[in-house]
């Protein structure tokens, strides 16, 4: 599922979508089961940026994910969506998806996070 697709299931609110979370479905189907904790405090409400960075596969984009999916389970659809980095080119590139994006949040949304 691209970026897209995923973004528009999140405006929806149709968090069942197989492929939404791959990270999150690829635990589901691991032999243990386990809750990815990385020790972070509950995110704000209030409006900021948070920045997450740590080592390679320690588990930042899975806990992304499911911090995305909680965000759409407690504020409702249309409150968090996804940017990709992998595809952003440069700067510009990313103002100008954040602004788009910016448009597509929910009016209803208390709790907008990108």
């Amino acid at each position: 599922m691209n970026v897209e697709q995923a973004n528009e299931a999140l405006a929806l609110g149709r968090l069942d979508i197989p492929g939404l979370f791959p990270r999150l479905e690829a635990l589901q189907d691991a032999p243990a089961r386990f809750r990815v904790d990385l020790g972070l405090d509950p995110l704000p409400e209030e409006p900021g940026v948070i920045l997450v960075r740590g080592a390679r596969q320690y588990g930042k984009s899975t806990w992304m994910e499911g911090a995305i999916r909680e965000t759409v389970q407690e504020h409702g659809p249309g409150s968090a969506f996804l940017i990709d980095g992998d595809y952003i080119r440069d700067a510009d590139h990313l103002t100008n998806e954040v602004s788009r994006l910016a448009g597509a949040f929910s009016t209803k949304a208390g709790v907008r996070r990108l």
